[in-house]
């Protein structure tokens, strides 16, 4: 089970004041996050404490990210309505906007890679309207699928290190589901609940993107309002590694 630990031992690591701020995790010896309404690629420096630093600035909300492979500067985006690619220049290529022309106004939200280099991310309704979001994969050659429907608040896709099992969470009705995944197709199979949330026990959480070792599940726990949960996944310094898409290159880890 991930461990607990109350709010006395978060330390604010700069001034910064983010609108909702989200996807922290480690790209290399970096780490990024993104401001959600402000559509704002962010990066922290892990070794100094400070002001993060603008990457990118989008005029549509930036949900979730994932660097390109052999690239330090060009992303693939759950942003607005659909899935894009950031280049270095902060030119969007649009691959697809699923969610556009919805009959309430939706945007992406949580997504990460998984270890075949393939992209997830979720949608959900500005209003949060019950089973109005989807959640969907991105291959690698750019193609756009959605595999699962009915979801409220799209949360935290996370793989097992072989990627064939799938944690996915709907932070409305407080569950984490586990997927079956096939690793060649990236089909999903069998689906089981992982964890149910009491009702008003709080959120879930994860660090979007990591990947965790064979052999070991995330913890779930019930969370109050002053709790957080913690899983440490090991990787090089302790840090989880990303797997990158980009059409037409290979995955990088």
């Amino acid at each position: 089970m991930g461990a607990t630990f109350g709010s006395a031992r978060l330390n604010a690591w700069g001034p910064d004041r983010l609108e909702l701020g989200e996807g922290a995790r480690w790209v290399g010896d970096r780490v990024v996050l993104v401001d959600i309404p402000t559509g704002r690629l962010l990066e922290a420096d892990p070794e100094n404490p400070g002001r993060v630093r603008q990457l990118v600035k989008l005029d549509v909300p930036l949900g979730a990210v994932a660097p390109l492979a052999n690239s330090t500067d060009e992303w693939i985006a759950a942003c607005g309505t659909g899935i894009a690619l950031i280049r270095a220049d902060g030119r969007l290529e649009w691959l697809e906007t699923p969610e556009a022309g919805k009959p309430v106004r939706m945007r992406m939200n949580d997504g990460c890679a998984d270890p075949a280099g393939r992209f997830w991310a979720g949608s959900m309704a500005f209003d949060f309207t019950p089973d109005a979001g989807s959640l969907y994969r991105i291959d690698r050659d750019g193609r756009v699928t959605r595999v699962l429907d009915g979801v409220t608040i799209a949360n935290g896709p996370a793989f097992d290190a072989a990627g064939t099992t799938m944690y996915f969470t709907d932070t409305a009705r407080g569950r984490i589901d586990r997927f079956a995944v096939d690793g060649e197709s990236g089909v999903l199979g069998d689906r089981r609940v992982f964890v149910q949330m009491k009702h008003g026990s709080g959120y879930v959480g994860r660090r979007p993107g990591e990947a965790l070792p064979a052999g070991r599940e995330p913890g779930g726990d019930d969370i109050g309002a002053d709790r957080a949960a913690v899983e440490r996944v090991p990787g090089r310094k302790g840090r989880a590694a990303v797997v990158c898409y980009d059409r037409g290159r290979g995955p990088e880890g």
